[in-house]
């Protein structure tokens, strides 16, 4: 049944995201990170230290979302051959077409099979909708390029601390509840303290809060900086509209 093989492939992408999404869960859930206040001799401030007391694994979220990448990738070129069988009667070598810009995109799908002749529907879908190519399509084409990194090296995130709350009280018994520090990211599998806060006077930690932590995707990816399995998701959105596009433009 045409399609088939696409859809469980984006169906074992959502798997391989939620199972990231319980893989970071659990790490957190034991706590493993500490918060210290030491007193600057420089400065008198007190200094906010926050690090990770676990080694963050690393490559175990790598893997999961090499894996999710990977499995989005391959269900565009399940549907694409799904697509061109149906139009050609056959699809070898066939693979859904990604570029860098519109007009190789154009060039692609009007030589070889001529697709802009032969079918011009699917040709204008491909253009002037689903847009797979630098600048059109980010997140096909943000895909596609992370598809092949995943080829060359680990897609390793960072764990990102974006803020840490605590009840602080001053040496002259001033007391502050839920007061947020905002610290700066760490890679992912660092240990130990990474970052200190310069925190004006003299102060000492009464009540210990949670961190608001997120995972990211590293700098040199193509979505750097971008939350991981926000975006995976999309991808995985942008994926499954993709082949019910292809698959009206063959009914």
């Amino acid at each position: 049944m045409p399609f088939v093989y696409s859809r469980l492939k984006i169906e074992r992408a959502n798997k391989h995201i939620t199972e990231l999404d319980n893989a970071v869960r659990e790490f957190l859930k034991p706590h493993p990170y500490g918060v210290r206040l030491e007193k600057d001799p420089e400065s008198g401030n007190s200094l906010l230290q926050y690090g990770w007391t676990e080694t963050v694994p690393a490559e175990q979220f790598a893997l999961i979302i090499g894996d999710a990448v990977h499995n989005l990738r391959t269900a565009l070129d399940l549907a694409w051959v799904d697509t061109i069988q149906k139009i050609f009667g056959s699809a070898k070598h066939a693979k859904f077409p990604v570029c860098e810009t519109v007009a190789k995109l154009e060039s692609d799908l009007s030589k070889g099979r001529k697709i802009r002749d032969t079918c011009f529907a699917l040709y204008d879908l491909m253009v002037s909708e689903i847009k797979p190519y630098e600048g059109g399509n980010d997140a096909i084409w943000a895909l596609h390029r992370l598809d092949i990194l995943d080829k060359h090296r680990l897609l390793i995130p960072l764990l990102n601390v974006g803020a840490v709350t605590l009840d602080v009280e001053d040496d002259r018994g001033n007391v502050w509840e839920d007061c947020t520090f905002v610290v700066t990211g760490a890679s992912v599998g660092a240990h130990g303290p990474y970052t200190a806060i310069s925190v004006p006077g003299n102060l000492r930690i009464n009540r210990y809060g949670d961190p608001s932590v997120d995972i990211l995707f590293d700098s040199g990816l193509l979505a750097e900086g971008k939350h991981v399995i926000p975006t995976l998701r999309q991808f995985s959105e942008v994926v499954a509209g993709v082949v019910g596009h292809l698959e009206l433009i063959t009914a």
